[in-house]
């Protein structure tokens, strides 16, 4: 596992929460048996998937990665990974079948896309920003001069508004968040979230701020990873609140490295150092996690960061296991059939009634077969339970 810049535990967190889960087979669809839900949860945890790329395996072919670092979902549900070690960004489609990569990074920890397709990436190590087409073609440079500082110090989180418009920069080692707004076709430098240079604890200060993510509503979220919380801000960078501290119990955190906001405008932290994901509201009340130290499919190595698709599909990106583990809410299979219509009736077994039915079978014209027992028939009805014949 590559060593962090920023400042990361340096033993493997305890483990805090009970996550193991078993999948029963259906002939439609993979159904979880049990996974217990965390102390105080309000919700049960997603319920896994597969994995991209092999665990415990560094690799540099196509969908292998090694000590991956950011990912983001287009628009068009093509997933960008930071593939920092590999000093590229891959390209996936959303069922992770693999489609490119881009090269030409220097440790690559950051990426972001906008509505249009173009990616934004945190080129970490060449302190800079690389603002590209969908077609890989360089459309902007920024490397922080116009931001009154000499330079980006290891930028690394980046997220963009859905326009385009509007981009924000972690400059981690700089201790600050930078917001550049597009005009005429140039990204200017319009304001900084802290103090450039300085870390601090209060309100809209940060020490090695690591993550960064906008909510449908603008709102922007930012990991401030070695105070151990998440700060909240409106889209011009005004604060709002905050939450979390150190510690492993519900709610707290031990280096946080990641943050996305999901279409609801939930907030999910990769909580790095503990080895688990964590959900909250808007407002940063506590709704479940899951996930600890180790390998497996509910074991993470350091996850530095996650994204979540429009369907509610969860990416983890596991770092120090150099794989992404995918998952789905558990709501997607817990939900409940919905009745649409009945028909039929005991009666006097006439055509239509229903008496002691035992078999039933649907042909390619949608017409419904029904054996009845008691008189020894099948009936055919419509799809909407309309009599046809016996």
């Amino acid at each position: 596992m590559r060593l962090f810049r920023r400042p990361l535990a340096s033993h493997v967190a305890a483990v805090r929460v009970s996550a193991a889960a078993a999948l029963i087979a259906t002939s439609l669809l993979f159904i979880p048996m049990h996974h217990p839900a965390p102390l105080l949860a309000d919700e049960e945890p997603p319920v896994f998937v597969e994995l991209w790329g092999v665990e415990n395996s560094e690799g540099s072919a196509l969908g292998e990665f090694d000590d991956l670092s950011g990912i983001s979902v287009g628009a068009d549900g093509k997933v960008y990974v930071a593939d920092t070690d590999n000093n590229r960004i891959q390209i996936f489609s959303s069922d992770g079948t693999s489609l490119d990569q881009w090269t030409g990074f220097n440790k690559p920890e950051g990426v972001a896309v906008d509505s249009a397709g173009n990616v934004y990436v945190a080129d970490t190590d060449n302190h800079r920003v690389a603002v590209l087409s969908s077609t890989e073609t360089v459309l902007h440079v920024l490397d922080g001069h116009d931001a009154g500082s000499d330079n980006f110090q290891y930028p690394s989180g980046i997220a963009v508004a859905p326009d385009g418009n509007t981009l924000y920069i972690a400059d981690t080692y700089n201790h600050c968040v930078h917001i550049y707004t597009l005009a005429e076709g140039t990204y200017g430098h319009t304001e900084t979230i802290g103090d450039y240079e300085i870390p601090g604890t209060g309100n809209g200060q940060f020490n090695n701020p690591y993550g960064v993510a906008v909510g449908p509503d603008g709102s922007v979220y930012v990991a401030d990873t070695s105070n151990r919380r998440i700060q909240k801000f409106d889209a011009d960078g005004g604060y709002v609140t905050q939450w979390g501290e150190y510690g492993q119990a519900a709610g707290q955190f031990w280096d946080p490295a990641g943050v996305a906001v999901d279409s609801e405008g939930n907030v999910w932290v990769a909580d790095t150092g503990n080895g688990r994901i964590q959900k909250f509201t808007a407002s940063g009340v506590f709704i479940m996690t899951f996930g600890q130290g180790g390998s497996g499919p509910y074991h993470f190595s350091g996850p530095d960061d996650l994204a979540v698709m429009s369907d509610g599909t969860i990416l983890v990106e596991d770092s120090g296991n150099h794989c992404i583990k995918v998952y789905r809410p558990a709501s997607f299979y817990a939900a409940p059939p919905v009745l649409l219509s009945t028909w039929g009736s005991s009666g006097t077994c006439g055509d239509g009634d229903l008496c002691n039915p035992i078999s039933i079978a649907i042909d390619e014209d949608g017409y419904v077969f029904v054996g009845n027992q008691n008189n020894r028939r099948v009936q055919k009805f419509t799809g909407s339970g309309g009599f046809i014949a016996t």
